[in-house]
C-alpha cells in the first residue's frame, strides 16, 4: 500500500495539497482524523458534437462549481451561450458545420462504412482535428489542473501528457471488449436480452473491430500532432484495446 500511495504521490498532492508532500503514509490516509484543508483545482473539460455529448459536461462542470472548483468546458461554437448561462467559462473549439457533418456521418453510417471513410481520408479531416486540438491545448494553456475529455477528442490524454497533467477520458457508450453488448459500429445490430455464444462472439469481435478502424483512422494524424504541435515522440501503437 505504500509503495502504491508513494507512486500516486502527485496526484493526492493535487486534490489534499499539503497531505502527500507533507509525507504522509497510507495510514494517515484510512485514519478518522479530518481531512486536510480543501484545494481549489481548475478544470478543462473537452468536448464536441451535438447536445447530447455535450450536456453530461456542463451538468458535470455544474457540480464542480458547486464544490469550489474552476471550470471550463471547450467544445463546439453552437453551445457558447447555453454553456455560460450554466456558469461555466467558455473556449470555442473547431466549427459547427464540420462538426455536425462528422457527427451525422458517424451515426448515420457507423464508423466503418465507404463514406465515413472518405469523409475521413479527406485533407480537411486531418485540418478540422489540428484545429480542435490546438485550440484545446491553447485552453488547457489558460491554466489547467485536471483535463476530463470525451471519446470525439480522442487527443486529450496525449495533450494531458504534454502537460504532465492528470486525465480522465469520459465514456458516453461501451469502449472496453465485452460479450454483452456489441461496439459503437455495431448500433444496429440486434442483441436478444439472453444472446447465445453466436452473437456474444460478435459482439466481442465488433469491438475488436472498432478499435482496429479507429486506430487506422487517426494514429497518422494524432503522431503527427504530437511531434508537430506537442513535440512528443512517435507512438507505434496509439490505441490499445
Amino acid at each position: 500500500m505504500d509503495e502504491i500511495f508513494e507512486k500516486n504521490k502527485r496526484n493526492f498532492s493535487y486534490l489534499y495539497g499539503s497531505l502527500a508532500e507533507s509525507g504522509s503514509s497510507t495510514s494517515t490516509l484510512i485514519s478518522p482524523s479530518p481531512l486536510p484543508p480543501f484545494r481549489s483545482l481548475r478544470f478543462t473539460l473537452l468536448s464536441f458534437g451535438t447536445r447530447g455529448d455535450v450536456q453530461p459536461f456542463v451538468a458535470l462542470g455544474k457540480a464542480l462549481i458547486n464544490r469550489g472548483h474552476t471550470v471550463r468546458l471547450a467544445t463546439n461554437p453552437r453551445f457558447k451561450t447555453w454553456v455560460i448561462q450554466h456558469g461555466l467559462e467558455f473556449r470555442s473549439v473547431g466549427n459547427d458545420e464540420t462538426v455536425l457533418e462528422i457527427m451525422e456521418a458517424f451515426s448515420t453510417h457507423g464508423f466503418i462504412h465507404p463514406k465515413v471513410g472518405k469523409l475521413m481520408t479527406e485533407n480537411r479531416f486531418a485540418e478540422f482535428y489540428n484545429s480542435v486540438w490546438s485550440q484545446a491545448l491553447a485552453a488547457v494553456d489558460e491554466g489547467t489542473d485536471f483535463i476530463l475529455g470525451n471519446m470525439f477528442f480522442i487527443c486529450g490524454q496525449h495533450i494531458a501528457e504534454s502537460r504532465d497533467l492528470p486525465f480522465f477520458e469520459v465514456m458516453p457508450v461501451v469502449m472496453f471488449k465485452t460479450s454483452s453488448v456489441p461496439s459503437v459500429i455495431a448500433q444496429n445490430l440486434v442483441v436478444k436480452s439472453e444472446p447465445n455464444w453466436f452473437i456474444r462472439g460478435v459482439n466481442r469481435f465488433s469491438h475488436d473491430l472498432f478499435f482496429s478502424v479507429w486506430a487506422f483512422r487517426f494514429s497518422p494524424i494524432i503522431n503527427s500532432f504530437r511531434q508537430n504541435k506537442l513535440n512528443m515522440v512517435f507512438l507505434l501503437k496509439i490505441f490499445k484495446n
